[in-house]
C-alpha cells in the first residue's frame, strides 16, 4: 500500500484518539440526562470507529453498553462506562 494511504489512516487514527475522550464523556452525560437514544447513537459510533482503528477493547466495552442501554439500570450502565473509560485510556496510551 502507498505511503499516502498509511498517512491518511494515521491521520484518521489520530482524529479518533483525539475525539474518544470527549465522545465517551458526552455519551455518559446524555445517559445521565435521560437521553438513552442519543447516548446509544454515540456509543454505536464509538464502537464502530474503535473496531476500524484497532482498539478492540474499546469496541467491546462500547458494545456492552449498547446491549445494556435499552433496559439496563443506571448502576449497570455506569459500571459499563467505567470499563469503557479504562479501555479508552489504554487505547490512547498505546497510540503511536
Amino acid at each position: 500500500m502507498s505511503s499516502t494511504f498509511h498517512e491518511r489512516m494515521q491521520a484518521l487514527r489520530q482524529a479518533f484518539a483525539a475525539s474518544l475522550d470527549h465522545d465517551v464523556d458526552k455519551a455518559l452525560r446524555l445517559l445521565r440526562a435521560g437521553d438513552r437514544d442519543a447516548a446509544a447513537a454515540l456509543i454505536h459510533q464509538i464502537a464502530g470507529r474503535a473496531g476500524t482503528f484497532g482498539a478492540p477493547q474499546v469496541s467491546e466495552a462500547a458494545g456492552r453498553i449498547e446491549q445494556l442501554l435499552p433496559h439496563g439500570s443506571i448502576d449497570e450502565l455506569e459500571a459499563a462506562f467505567t470499563v469503557l473509560v479504562q479501555a479508552s485510556i489504554a487505547a490512547l496510551e498505546s497510540q503511536p
